[in-house]
């Protein structure tokens, strides 16, 4: 009996490494997408996987749209010669990097009708019979928070609602950033010498509007009984089901979706806020949504090189900062820039109402 629990330990201990080991390696792969350091097979995959649903279900419609992405000098219009094809990416590397990111991962999904065929015959039949299908698009959330301390909590930040369009935005903020400036974007950070370095860095970002959304959603917390922890995560969630609202009002989104939801490693380093939060939003999207919206993704990233976490940051800080301000102190270059951004977006809060915009929002609870 000795020997058995001691075999029973070790297997645990061995199960419980092996599961922190993909946890990790999980969220190193997220955030190669969230800040587009492509740099593997493995992040071009998943890349792949989460711009074009319908590769979820198939293995060669996968390798194919890998090799025009990523290898088109060989690739060129599909016609590749034989001395050329020895240089595009294995099938079986990327088949095996598939496999990784679905089954062990849990990302990108293929359908229900997939799952349980991959392999032989049945399988290609359905691979081919599926592969026309457009699949699910996502809709991006960075997110990010500011007041916890203070009169006004504000819960808000990106909503992205096409993923071709928010990885270009990724990558012109990487080209613009990494030729100009060699510090992160951080509201606490913002000094009088970095003030036109933020101004410039948001307005990047507004050449993106038909792609993002800057939203917040805004609650007085005098008064209110229920903990921090639960205002953050109920504002999170109203957060993310307005922006959805809107977009759809706005037209510039369709129902049904997958939501890929990212939050500031900073604000969300609690994992049994992370676990609640993941509850709260699995549930009310199943009552609210119906089918037609799943959460697929929830992950806190770095904000180092995230940039539209940073993003998130500066927006929602300057919210906060416009809020909360001290009417007696006076102004200095953090005022400067959150009036900028708000001017920018065409909101105006100073009457402490819901201001609303085609692409953008701060609405009052």
């Amino acid at each position: 009996m000795e020997y058995i629990a001691k075999d029973n330990t070790a297997d645990e201990l061995k199960k419980k490494r092996k599961q922190e080991k993909i946890k990790k390696e999980r969220e190193r792969l997220l955030s190669k997408l969230a800040t587009g350091k492509l740099t593997d097979t493995r992040s071009k995959v998943a890349f792949i996987l989460n711009l074009y649903p319908n590769t979820r279900n198939s293995d060669i419609l996968l390798a194919h749209k890998y090799w025009e992405t990523f290898q088109n000098e060989e690739y060129g219009d599909g016609k590749v010669d034989i001395a050329k094809s020895f240089k595009l990416e294995r099938n079986s590397s990327i088949t095996r990097a598939r496999a990784k990111i679905q089954n062990e991962f849990g990302l990108f999904q293929a359908s229900e009708e997939v799952k349980g065929f991959r392999g032989g015959k049945a399988a290609r039949m359905k691979e081919e019979q599926l592969a026309d299908k457009p699949g699910i698009p996502s809709i991006t959330f960075f997110i990010d928070e500011s007041g916890k301390n203070q009169e006004y909590l504000v819960v808000g930040g990106i909503c992205g609602v096409d993923s071709h369009r928010v990885f270009s935005l990724t990558r012109h903020l990487i080209e613009w950033k990494d030729n100009k400036i060699n510090f992160e974007f951080h509201f606490a950070e913002l000094s009088k010498t970095k003030l036109q370095n933020y101004k410039d860095f948001f307005h990047e970002a507004i050449g993106f509007l038909d792609t993002i959304g800057f939203k917040a959603i805004v609650i007085r917390l005098p008064g209110l009984k229920r903990s921090i922890e639960e205002v953050v995560t109920e504002l999170t969630y109203q957060f993310i089901y307005q922006s959805i609202e809107h977009e759809c009002q706005t037209g510039r989104i369709t129902l049904p979706r997958i939501a890929h939801v990212f939050k500031d490693k900073d604000d969300a380093a609690d994992s049994i806020f992370m676990t609640k939060l993941e509850q709260n939003l699995k549930t009310c999207f199943r009552d609210d949504f119906q089918e037609n919206l799943k959460l697929e993704v929830l992950e806190t990233l770095d904000s180092k090189g995230a940039y539209l976490i940073q993003l998130a940051d500066l927006f929602i800080g300057s919210v906060s900062r416009i809020l909360n301000r001290n009417p007696e102190a006076g102004k200095n270059q953090k005022d400067e820039f959150a009036e900028y951004i708000l001017t920018l977006l065409g909101l105006d809060i100073n009457d402490l109402t819901t201001s609303l915009q085609d692409s953008s929002f701060i609405k009052f609870l």
